[in-house]
């Protein structure tokens, strides 16, 4: 479908999501390289996203596979920031393009006391090692308002249109189409 809507001159951009578990099986791994073969010329739509559904026991094998990705050309990201136990953990030893900030601060930032000083913690922690930063369930012009100020780069939510659109930049309302 990618391939097919590219030569239509429409432009999609997918995520992948991968568990802890996929990540650390060669077989998995050699499987996924073979099949990226034959999608150099859309590697650029594909995005990779590090799940914490199964626990990464081998950080740095790990990180060797996401850099393979990496310089195939696709972006890494690692989802739901926050969520799991282990997500600093993560963030200090897998090298990513990306961090998807839970949905759980985006709704705590302003409904909690410490929401806030939370959510822009994350955002400037990722800032300041290089990574760029994606809100998810982003549902009020309230919250991606504070989102931009806190230089949270991109939204994802019900505010930007339904999930098959994705990622949306936070920049404001005149630039709030799916990138």
């Amino acid at each position: 479908k990618i391939k097919q809507a590219k030569k239509n001159g429409d432009i999609l951009k997918v995520a992948v999501n991968l568990s802890g578990r996929s990540l650390e099986s060669p077989a998995f791994i050699d499987e996924l390289h073979r099949i990226l073969q034959s999608c150099r010329d859309i590697r650029d739509q594909l995005m990779f996203e590090v799940t914490e559904s199964a626990k990464i026991t081998n950080l740095e094998q790990t990180n060797a596979v996401l850099q393979s990705l990496r310089r195939a050309g696709h972006h890494v990201c690692l989802d739901d920031f926050g969520a799991g136990a282990a997500a600093f953990q993560y963030l200090r030893a897998l090298e990513v393009d990306y961090v998807k900030i839970d949905g759980v601060y985006v709704r705590e930032a302003l409904t909690t006391p410490n929401g806030k000083p939370f959510l822009r913690a994350m955002a400037g922690l990722c800032s300041e090692i290089g990574i760029q930063t994606v809100a998810e369930m982003v549902e009020t012009e309230e919250e991606a308002k504070f989102l931009f100020e806190a230089k949270v780069q991109f939204g994802q939510g019900y505010l930007f249109g339904k999930p098959a659109q994705g990622i949306t930049s936070i920049r404001g309302p005149a630039a709030r189409k799916a990138v």
